[in-house]
């Protein structure tokens, strides 16, 4: 990351990228970068680019990794032109304000979890200089704020659908009367209707007695 960052010094990320491919294959490790000729490289990747110092640069920071490594708790401080800037890894060469902040929000978390230490998320707090991490950093805040409203909705409909779970449910009003047929035919009969249908058949039962007793008296005469 410090190598690409050093890469994209003033220039831009469409031009530079075939060199700082071609680069990373051939020094892959500080220690293939160590004591390499600055001007071989100078020549070979920044000859098009431009900022040739940028290959001593490099080979300084190979040498200044391999030396002097970043320590977790070690912060490194740098001036530059009235403003300053700390971080692990502020004492290597090529390293500026960019790749400082770069290191701050890409490296620092994974370093430290290397050494067993847990730390929070630099693009919280940080406000880099730099309009393509300024994009990161107000994405990667965008994606917070979107996450945390999601959990809130989704705890909130928790809790809601938990409350109507262990609410009780109303009782329904009893229902007196019968149940008649069966299956999809079956109804409900009203003990009202039942009660009805009781006075009309002991009112049918006294006019059948009554008809029988008229009857039979009619023979007798």
């Amino acid at each position: 990351m410090l190598v690409t960052c050093i890469f994209l010094n003033k220039t831009e990320a469409v031009r530079a990228r075939p060199f700082l491919e071609a680069f990373l294959e051939e020094y892959p490790t500080p220690e293939r970068l160590r004591g390499a000729d600055a001007s071989a490289i100078g020549r070979t990747y920044f000859k098009r680019l431009g900022l040739n110092r940028r290959a001593d640069w490099l080979v300084r920071m190979a040498e200044q990794l391999i030396q002097d490594p970043p320590r977790p708790g070690v912060f490194r401080r740098k001036s530059y032109q009235n403003s300053g800037y700390a971080c692990e890894v502020a004492h290597l060469a090529g390293v500026g304000a960019y790749a400082s902040d770069a290191w701050r929000l890409f490296c620092r978390r994974a370093f430290y979890a290397r050494h067993g230490i847990s730390v929070a998320d630099e693009w919280r707090t940080l406000d880099p200089e730099d309009k393509d991490l300024k994009r990161y950093v107000r994405r990667k805040r965008r994606e917070e704020q979107t996450r945390l409203l999601a959990d809130d909705i989704t705890s909130r409909m928790a809790a809601v659908q938990l409350s109507n779970a262990s609410a009780p449910r109303p009782r329904s009003p009893r229902r007196s009367g019968v149940r008649a047929g069966a299956g999809d035919n079956a109804f409900h009969v009203p003990q009202r209707l039942l009660d009805q249908a009781t006075d009309i058949s002991v009112a049918s039962s006294g006019i059948a007695r009554a008809t029988r007793s008229n009857r039979a008296v009619a023979s007798a005469s």
